[in-house]
């Protein structure tokens, strides 16, 4: 009978959907936070790539494999300073 009652009530009924709405909404905020903080990387990262690549290409044929590994690096990683990505390896071949 009072269950009856409660289901059959209509007033105050936006209150416990905003509270279910609440829980997928805070996930899809975190969710575009993440996201939106990983393409600013890749973003970077990108650029960082493609600068080292165009100085390397310039200077590839007068250094050896070693000399152009380590200038790739070098240069790499004075491009890519965000700290909120771990550097990855740089590979020239």
């Amino acid at each position: 009978m009072l269950f009856q009652r409660f289901l059959d009530d209509r007033r105050g009924s936006v209150l416990p959907l905003l509270a279910l709405a609440a829980i997928p909404l805070t996930g899809l905020i975190g969710a575009s936070v993440d996201y939106s903080r990983a393409a600013a990387i890749q973003t970077s990262m990108q650029a960082a790539v493609d600068s080292t690549a165009l100085a390397m290409a310039k200077n590839a044929s007068s250094q050896n494999a070693q000399q152009l590994q380590a200038s790739a690096s070098a240069y790499f990683n004075a491009l890519f300073t965000r700290t909120d990505a771990a550097p990855p390896t740089v590979s020239v071949s």
